[in-house]
């Protein structure tokens, strides 16, 4: 029995032994008793929850679950540089904090509009091809439409004139210039101004209003030909402009402390 006792005294945390006793009487009289020893999982009582930490991808559903779950502790922390803002819904909480997130991804029209046009040095012919992939929200420019503007950067071509000078004197021009100019490729689109730039409308972020802004074009040559170099100054401060318009939301909630920066947490440092 002492072993019976010494195995049930072994049982883990959350579990339970069950003994079982069978009888037997043996052809000489005796009788033999075995002693079944099972162990069990005890179902644990309800635990406490995880912390929430969900990440949302719209300003509209995190602005209304903070404002459902605020408390008087409530601190909406505003990263510029990342567009990440970040709710913690009880900064005073003895037992620790819950870290509510909102992360807007890209829209998909902007995400074209980055990996095929914007930053770009593109030849012509590649140049409009992009510039028809995004018709959808370049709007009419000088009077161009994403159509013409395709159909005019195709039929640029490059002129070259080549010069010998041969001169006297210091002030004279010795040797072969070559002069290179930039054309249109026809009679007709000899009339027309060559745009230096275009307008574009469209979401930045995931549920946000559409912005407008201009998208530069300078058409220079490099050793393959004409290229077009696309470029666009003003799009960090239109998203910019876009991530205020998220925190000017829930600067609307009551009792809502909003603030610039990121949630942090260091280990205390005792004296003495």
């Amino acid at each position: 029995m002492n072993d019976v006792s010494e195995a049930i005294k072994k049982v883990a945390e959350n579990e339970a032994s069950a003994v079982a006793l069978a009888k037997e009487l043996l052809d000489d009289g005796t009788k033999k008793v075995t002693v079944l020893l099972e162990r069990r999982k005890i179902m644990p009582e309800r635990m406490e929850s995880p912390a929430r930490s969900h990440q949302f991808c719209d300003v509209d559903g995190f602005t209304e679950y903070v404002g459902n779950n605020k408390t008087i502790n409530t601190v909406v922390f505003c990263d510029v540089n990342e567009t990440t803002i970040f709710a913690v819904l009880d900064d005073k909480a003895p037992k620790g904090f819950e870290i509510i997130t909102l992360a807007p991804p890209y829209h998909p029209e902007f995400i074209l509009l980055a990996e095929t046009l914007l930053d770009k040095t593109l030849g012509i012919q590649e140049f409009a091809r992009a510039v028809m992939r995004n018709k959808r929200v370049i709007k009419d420019t000088a009077g161009h439409s994403a159509r013409n503007l395709a159909m005019i950067m195709q039929q640029i071509v490059v002129a070259s004139e080549t010069k010998q000078f041969i001169g006297d004197g210091k002030k004279q021009v010795n040797g072969v210039v070559t002069k290179t100019t930039i054309k249109a490729g026809s009679d007709v689109t000899d009339q027309l101004e060559i745009p230096d730039s275009f307008t574009v409308e469209l979401p930045i972020y995931i549920n946000t209003d559409p912005k407008r802004f201009d998208v530069d074009i300078t058409i220079t040559t490099k050793q393959q030909g004409v290229v077009a170099v696309v470029d666009c100054p003003e799009l960090e401060v239109k998203k910019y402009e876009v991530f205020e318009e998220m925190v000017a939301g829930l600067k609307n909630l009551a009792g809502v402390s909003v603030v610039y920066g990121r949630p942090g947490r260091c280990d205390w440092n005792y004296n003495g």
